[in-house]
């Protein structure tokens, strides 16, 4: 997805692994991701979740305990793809993707690293057949990746060799989010204050509290401004409340935009907001690649403290890490940048150095790429 750009900023950094893709579907958004490498596309997933073929896929499982392998049909074409292909070892992305290709890997004695990334490790385990499928195989892995040190806790937690797990975070190419010294300067003489957000528009990413704090911050400030970057479900909902605050003609919505417009609104704004929450459906963040990216942009941020937020802001030093569903603290967060723009500066280009020094995605992806090569024995 194109919201997956972690994906292509590895595969483009690899060095001493060549990689092949498989994939379930595409998003013609991201054609340009495809450009050097084998592309497998795979026919449309089976749902594990709905419909009543779920309950045959279950019974089918009950002896081996996965109930998210991969179904007959489809378990028949992985393993032709990987007998053609001869892979060393395979990366999954996701939980659940991981689980889905074990038993053919596993035939072939192929070593699985199961990359796990925010729903397969939080809102997901809310399912049982999910769950109790992961519980029982997730000693199975070659290796575990975690972006989050939250989520390393929890493998760990489950009796999992340490030397198997591994934090490494999305990162954010940093070199690709300079922002030119004639934006800086352009920023630090306008009287306007600029706010950007970019995110998928859904409720868990608490988008709602985001504008209701920017709304008592309107109320002091005039010249403040928000750009909204996403879509969603809740997308025509944020409109509404905004026009109910009265700031609908202070905030734009852009919606859907490339990383190209996104990258150029950051370096146009003044600070970056995410309002993530501790869902009830069990989501929380993994890692917030949008955020280093503000940060790598010389934004201050002002974030909430869920999931891996903790281990990308530090608080007071590079943001604000305010409490979740407190608009008021949010508020005065983004009040304290307004009213100190040298104090939002300040922020800002040591929220930089700190993403150069731990978030930089080449130190990422080497990494990642010396985990692969551990599990191929190299």
């Amino acid at each position: 997805m194109p919201s997956q750009i972690w994906i292509r900023r590895q595969l483009v950094g690899f060095d001493r692994v060549t990689p092949t893709v498989l994939c379930w579907e595409t998003h013609s958004a991201a054609d340009e991701w495809r450009q050097g490498f084998e592309l497998i596309q795979l026919t449309t997933p089976f749902v594990f979740d709905r419909g009543k073929s779920r309950w045959l896929h279950r019974a089918r499982h009950l002896l081996d305990g996965n109930h998210y392998a991969a179904p007959a049909r489809e378990a028949k074409l992985i393993r032709q793809h990987l007998e053609r292909t001869k892979p060393k070892a395979i990366l999954c992305h996701f939980g659940y993707s991981a689980l889905r290709v074990l038993p053919e890997a596993s035939r072939l004695s192929i070593p699985v690293i199961a990359h796990f990334h925010g729903l397969d490790l939080s809102s997901g385990l809310r399912n049982r057949w999910y769950r109790d499928s992961l519980l029982k195989y997730l000693d199975r892995f070659a290796q575990i990746v975690t972006v989050g040190s939250h989520q390393k806790t929890w493998i760990l937690e489950q009796g999992i060799a340490p030397e198997k797990v591994h934090l490494i975070p999305c990162g954010v190419p940093v070199a690709e989010f300079t922002p030119p010294p004639e934006t800086l300067e352009e920023k630090t003489n306008t009287e306007s204050f600029a706010f950007v957000l970019t995110s998928r528009l859904v409720d868990w990413k608490g988008v709602d509290y985001s504008l209701k704090a920017f709304a008592e911050v309107a109320e002091r400030h005039a010249a403040v401004r928000l750009h909204i970057i996403g879509d969603g479900e809740e997308t025509e909902n944020l409109k509404a409340l905004a026009n109910e605050l009265n700031v609908a003609d202070r905030v734009v919505f852009h919606g859907s935009q490339p990383p190209e417009f996104v990258h150029e609104q950051m370096r146009r704004s003044h600070a970056f907001l995410q309002h993530s929450l501790d869902h009830h459906t069990g989501w929380n963040e993994g890692f917030g690649v949008s955020i280093t990216e503000a940060s790598s942009t010389e934004l201050p941020v002002v974030v909430t403290r869920c999931g891996g937020i903790p281990d990308q802001v530090v608080d007071g030093e590079t943001g604000f890490i305010v409490p979740q569903r407190d608009v008021s603290a949010m508020a005065a967060a983004m009040g304290r940048l307004v009213e100190d723009r040298a104090l939002a500066r300040r922020l800002g280009v040591t929220g930089r150095k700190h993403v150069s020094e731990h978030f930089d995605t080449a130190d990422q992806v080497r990494k990642l790429e010396r985990v692969v090569l551990e599990a191929i024995g190299d």
